[in-house]
């Protein structure tokens, strides 16, 4: 049976017409030779249907008004015995007319309806198949979990971050993949966009653990989906090893030039300068002997090349502010506390553990760099009135935090915040440190920078 109406649906519409138009013959004809009494309306159905549902619906509107022709017709020239039975013959073929109308419409809806729903399915079907492409060929982790955080699916990119196959980890928790923070006491859904931000997924950097056991800095996109009346997280992960090591390598040429011109102004500029100045102080002394009236304005040029000493010390200074060997780190912060003491009129208070100074010099140039944005931060947008800067030398590593009493950190940051956390943040993870801001019970803001034992480990083993 199904073999015969697949056969009829692959006929061309003429043909259809053609063999309904001959089935309404053979029907008008049954009915003209069967008599009044014989009631053959359904054949007349049949055909109609026929056509509507192998032709289209306008095919099946002409074959039902030819229905209507042929049932007419045979009862009109039936054997009849009153005028009457001829008015009750047109009132039949009439209803039958109609009859065949209603299958039409019947038809063209089921048609219309099985239509929509097969291009629904098409549709469906291809976004399923363009979907299920894009992710195998994501160059991109992508990854599903539910919301007990098991996984759902993991495609070949992630098998290539990961190191695991897909059965291996379908059915695992996420943490398997994800260490601490995230892993430990962090849940997932802390990296899903709020839905009054209106974003769909946001981008953040964790630290991803391949199968055999080593880390790699990652980003993670974490969204929201809904698969068969269930809620599921989706999380895009990219793997930015390569990029990490290509920035710190840029970070480190930035804070190697950075140095050399320091080092330019310190050893060049500024002995230039002073050999200018002790000439111009001898041409002022000699001026002054002889009770000249230039000795002022000679004295005056001291000056000035006095103050531009000054001024090339201190770009220099900012230019490289950790001076290479033990204590280098301390010591520059202790200037950055007297700096912001004297400018801002905040106190600014330094306590640290002896050790907690002694590490890498790029590792101690960018620990600077991180607590000074902290501070100016503080100053420029909290408004306090004490700073603190606390080292902790702990099991873990170093612990640095820098507070204030200040109005403290925003619960929701403005969506055009400048790029001093994005980069302390930068900074953090150039080092391998991890950083976190957050806004004090009491009022004010904590910047806490956490830096693993092997940063500084070295320094503090050689000294």
């Amino acid at each position: 049976m199904q073999r015969l109406i697949l056969w009829f649906s692959h006929r061309s519409k003429p043909w259809v017409i053609g063999v309904g138009l001959l089935g309404i013959a053979l029907v008008s004809l049954l009915d003209y030779l069967s008599g009044p009494n014989a009631e053959v309306s359904i054949l007349y159905v049949l055909v109609v249907l026929f056509v509507a549902w192998f032709a289209d619906v306008a095919a099946g509107f002409f074959i039902a008004g030819t229905a209507f022709v042929g049932t007419f017709l045979a009862n009109l020239y039936a054997p009849i015995t009153r005028w009457s039975e001829v008015m009750l013959d047109g009132w039949n073929s009439a209803m039958d007319f109609a009859v065949f109308l209603a299958v039409v419409f019947m038809v063209a809806g089921i048609k219309k309806s099985g239509e929509q729903r097969r291009r629904a399915e098409e549709t469906t079907h291809t976004m399923q198949t363009l979907l299920g492409s894009y992710v195998d060929t994501a160059m991109d982790g992508i990854i599903t979990i539910d919301d007990q955080n098991v996984i759902g699916s993991f495609n070949p990119a992630a098998e290539r971050i990961f190191g695991y196959t897909a059965a291996d980890v379908i059915g695992q928790d996420i943490r398997l993949l994800v260490p601490p923070p995230l892993g430990n006491g962090h849940d997932i859904r802390n990296y899903l966009p709020s839905d009054r931000d209106g974003i769909i997924a946001v981008s953040r950097e964790v630290l991803g653990q391949r199968k055999d056991g080593s880390f790699f800095p990652a980003e993670l996109a974490a969204g929201e989906v809904r698969l068969e009346g269930r809620k599921a997280i989706t999380l895009s992960l990219r793997d930015v090893t390569e990029r990490r090591s290509l920035e710190k390598q840029v970070l480190e040429i930035s804070e190697q030039e950075r140095t050399r011109i320091a080092l330019d102004l310190h050893d060049g500029l500024c002995q230039h300068l002073a050999a200018t100045e002790f000439a111009t102080q001898l041409l002022a002394d000699r001026l002054s002997k002889q009770s000249s009236p230039q000795s002022a304005e000679a004295k005056q040029i001291v000056g000035f090349i006095q103050q531009a000493m000054t001024q090339a010390r201190e770009i220099a200074h900012g230019l490289h502010p950790v001076e290479i060997g033990p204590g280098g780190l301390l010591a520059a912060l202790d200037d950055l506390a007297a700096s912001v003491q004297n400018t801002f009129r905040v106190t600014c208070a330094i306590r640290a553990d002896r050790t907690a100074g002694l590490m890498e010099d790029q590792a101690a140039t960018q620990v600077y760099r991180i607590v000074q944005e902290a501070v100016m931060n503080a100053v420029k947008h909290g408004k306090p009135s004490r700073i603190q800067i606390v080292l902790r030398d702990e099991a873990k590593g170093l612990v640095l935090t820098v507070t204030d009493n200040g109005l403290g950190f925003p619960e929701r940051p403005p969506r055009n915040k400048g790029m001093g956390l994005s980069i302390m943040n930068y900074r953090a993870c150039m080092i391998g440190a991890t950083l976190a801001v957050r806004r004090e019970p009491g009022g004010g803001t904590a910047v806490i920078l956490s830096l693993p034992g092997d940063i500084y480990t070295p320094k503090r083993n050689d000294s």
